[in-house]
C-alpha cells in the first residue's frame, strides 16, 4: 500500500498535462466567422493556400 501516494501523484500529473495540452490545442484552432467586407489591394506574398467563402447572411463573397 506504500506505492499509492506515487502513483496516485503520477496519474493526477498526467491527467494535467493532457488537460493543458488538449486545452491549448483548441486555443489554436482558431477559424474567423466570415468576411463581412473585402479589398481589392494587390497581394505581393506568395499564395500558399487558399479558401473560397460564399455569401451568406451577413458574410460577403471572398477568397481568403
Amino acid at each position: 500500500m506504500t506505492t499509492c501516494g506515487p502513483v496516485t501523484k503520477s496519474m493526477l500529473l498526467l491527467a494535467v498535462v493532457v488537460a493543458l495540452t488538449v486545452q491549448g490545442s483548441a486555443a489554436d484552432w482558431k477559424v474567423s466567422e466570415c468576411c463581412t467586407k473585402v479589398s481589392t489591394q494587390q497581394i505581393t506574398e506568395t499564395i500558399v493556400d487558399f479558401m473560397v467563402q460564399h455569401r451568406n447572411n451577413h458574410c460577403v463573397n471572398a477568397i481568403m
